[in-house]
């Protein structure tokens, strides 16, 4: 992208965004997986922390952005935090917010193969915004 020249290249910078690698999703049960899907969404959330170091958020986004980075929340919780990170994101930036999720389909093969694949398509459509 950056070979393509200025019109490119003066756009770098410009978004926030949220990135989730998910190569790491290669474990056999659906438990496992999805405890490390919540590791990622807490570890993302931790990568923005200026958005709740300054005490900013209302007491309910800050109490969820809690219970994340604490492991403690629930499924809702967990499914909906990409959709308050790029709300969070989008109200301190004023910019659309760009979310790349990679190897997406690592954790529906190994569901696949390892027999959970109703869990994980189940999960992926009804709580992923």
């Amino acid at each position: 992208m950056w070979q393509q020249g200025e019109r490119y290249q003066k756009e770098q910078g410009k978004y926030p965004v949220i990135v989730l690698t998910m190569k790491s999703l290669k474990m056999n049960t659906w438990q496992n997986n999805y405890s490390r899907i919540c590791t990622l969404l807490a570890t993302e959330i931790e990568r923005h922390s200026y958005l709740y170091e300054k005490g900013t958020l209302s007491s309910y986004d800050n109490y969820v952005i809690t219970k994340i980075l604490n492991r403690t929340a629930d499924e809702a919780e967990y499914g909906g935090s990409l959709e308050l990170l790029s709300r969070l994101l989008h109200a301190y930036h004023g910019q659309e917010v760009i979310i790349l999720i990679d190897e997406y389909d690592t954790l529906l093969n190994e569901a696949y193969i390892n027999g959970f694949y109703d869990e994980a398509i189940r999960w992926s459509y009804e709580e992923w915004p």
